[in-house]
């Protein structure tokens, strides 16, 4: 029998409810339901499955860390997910660049094209002038300024997608009444997987994406470099789950 049945079959055997384990958990019943069908990649987001296991593992009172050594191959680990997403990410990137060489191969025939009327053309008159149109004007290089913003993309269920980019160091700072938080990174940076109140964390340079895991997220708020994160539109209801993409200039 595979983790998902296994879990559930305990949940029932215990008399325990979906309802019940919704709230013992603060997972949503439909996420439980995914978790009971082994169905790890239809989760919001698949890279939180060993956090979620965890979390209906302890309302069950099952030691997770067994179920972890006995069960481990069916559960998609952080590596394969990256590796998955950066994959996709290469296939989006290549179509990307393809159209744009494309484009401007397009852009530049038609231009030489201009280029050869306007040079027929030219011939058969005095249509150009040798003297400059325009004075010279002298343009002094901009000033370099640091650059940074923190955008919400889009909402799926519970969890909101931000894109942050940025040319300094990433703080993020929790200001709340007690509430649990999970923070990794894509390099398997653990920042925090405790109970906090008002906390800051530096974020390592070398990170490219950043998750966030928050139980009773209305007793919290959360700031990027001071910019406090735009969650109205997301379920506040349960665990609510934060992806990061960080694009530094």
């Amino acid at each position: 029998m595979s983790l998902g049945p296994y879990l559930r079959n305990v949940r029932e055997q215990k008399g325990i409810t979906l309802r019940e384990i919704e709230a013992r958990t603060n997972i949503r019943r439909d996420i439980i339901q995914t978790i009971e069908r082994g169905d790890y990649h239809e989760l919001p987001d698949s890279s939180h499955t060993k956090y979620l296991i965890r979390t209906y593992a302890d309302a069950l009172q099952l030691n997770s860390d067994d179920l972890f050594e006995r069960y481990g191959d069916e559960i998609p680990t952080k590596e394969a997910v990256y590796k998955e997403r950066k994959e996709n990410k290469v296939d989006k990137d290549m179509l990307y660049l393809k159209k744009t060489i494309y484009t401007f191969l397009i852009v530049i025939g038609v231009l030489f094209v201009l280029w050869l009327v306007l040079l027929q053309v030219g011939g058969q008159g005095d249509y150009f002038r040798k003297s400059p149109v325009y004075d010279e004007v002298e343009v002094s290089p901009k000033e370099e300024s640091d650059t940074f913003n923190v955008t919400l993309e889009r909402v799926e269920d519970n969890t909101a997608f931000y894109t942050i980019n940025t040319s300094n160091d990433i703080n993020v700072t929790f200001k709340g009444d007690g509430s649990t938080v999970n923070m990794t990174d894509d390099n398997n940076n653990t920042y925090v997987n405790e109970t906090i109140n008002d906390e800051t964390y530096l974020i390592q340079s070398d990170a490219s994406e950043l998750f966030i895991a928050v139980e009773d997220n209305d007793k919290l708020s959360i700031f990027v470099n001071d910019v406090e994160l735009e969650d109205d539109e997301v379920q506040n209801d349960g665990t609510l789950f934060y992806h990061f993409t960080i694009e530094r200039e």
